[in-house]
């Protein structure tokens, strides 16, 4: 990836900033996990904070603690850039940041009910992140539950190797130049290849003689797939095929669907060790949630939170002895 120039950090810290990106949305996407900060400055030791002022805005300091806890938060790639280039783009952005919000509290702003409610939401928001973070940091995951579960789950870890042949449909009504086939000129495409493959035809062949952008790809190149990928029907198809076999003709709203497998294995325990621990604590992470709302104290205003009503279907139709418009 090529490193922003000046120019084009400071446009992507402001917008971070004032989009609420880096101090004010805790649970942004792009941010950095903790366990990887330091990219940009490096950390204070733990319990040892320098206190060192290193930017004033009027009578506001920002700690050199405070300001690797922005660079912190910035997305990795803009991270790097500040590693390479400084941190002075961020610093003239974040003097920015702060003298715009000393402006809004002059101009009373912090007094709205809209901002008051933006940050009693900010609040709450912050506060039940720590808490799951907190869940999860007490979730213990044993190497007995990892290979019990492995042990009550073995086919959730068999993988095929196989091909597809992708036949796309065109959705009804749309235009003639929409990208795929009519369904039943799709699905005759479908079984004219598998009839060519099981007739012996190379697949390259096959794939140079029906392949077209949009409406058919050939995949001729083996891909891993595990159980449970697929939908339910083609799952079953596809693990109960033979090696080499080629399935029939499978269907869904998008397409027609051919799978040639190729070979199948079981994984072994090795090799999905933190896939199923993962799993697990998600599970019990989940567990404590439902438990959470279960003994939780929470009443509801069965009115106000109603499904809607269905809408009215019913044709609008002219009152009686309504006039009909003459004719000109």
């Amino acid at each position: 990836m090529g490193k922003l120039g000046l120019a084009g950090i400071k446009h992507t810290i402001l917008a971070l900033l004032l989009g609420g990106l880096v101090i004010f949305n805790g649970l942004a996407q792009e941010a950095t996990p903790t366990s990887n900060r330091g990219t940009a400055a490096a950390e204070p030791a733990a319990g040892k904070e320098s206190g060192k002022v290193v930017l004033k805005v009027g009578i506001e300091s920002v700690t050199e603690e405070d300001f690797n806890f922005v660079v912190e938060s910035l997305p990795q790639r803009v991270q790097q850039t500040v590693a390479s280039q400084g941190r002075r783009p961020i610093g003239e952005e974040y003097a920015m940041l702060l003298l715009l919000s000393q402006q809004a509290v002059a101009h009373k702003l912090d007094s709205t009910e809209d901002f008051r409610r933006r940050l009693a939401w900010q609040r709450i928001q912050w506060l039940a992140e720590a808490e799951v973070e907190s869940i999860q940091s007490q979730v213990k995951i044993s190497p007995e539950e990892i290979n019990a579960y492995f042990t009550a789950n073995p086919e959730t870890f068999d993988e095929a190797q196989i091909r597809q042949v992708v036949v796309r449909k065109r959705r009804d009504g749309a235009p003639q130049n929409a990208p795929g086939l009519p369904s039943q000129e799709a699905k005759a495409r479908a079984e004219a290849i598998r009839a060519a493959l099981t007739g012996g035809k190379d697949l390259k062949a096959v794939a140079g003689e029906f392949e077209k952008p949009n409406e058919v790809l050939v995949g001729t190149d083996p891909r891993p797939i595990r159980r449970g990928i697929l939908p339910a029907e083609w799952d079953t198809a596809a693990f109960q095929l033979k090696d080499g076999e080629l399935s029939q003709p499978l269907e869904n709203e998008q397409a027609f669907i051919l799978i040639q497998k190729l070979g199948s294995r079981r994984l072994e325990l090795k090799d999905v060790e933190q896939e199923i621990e993962d799993l697990l604590r998600r599970q019990k992470v989940q567990s404590s949630l439902a438990d959470l709302r279960k003994k939780g104290s929470v009443w509801m205003d069965e009115e106000f939170f109603a499904p809607p009503a269905p809408a009215d279907t019913t044709p609008t139709q002219a009152p009686q002895g309504a006039a009909s418009a003459p004719h000109q």
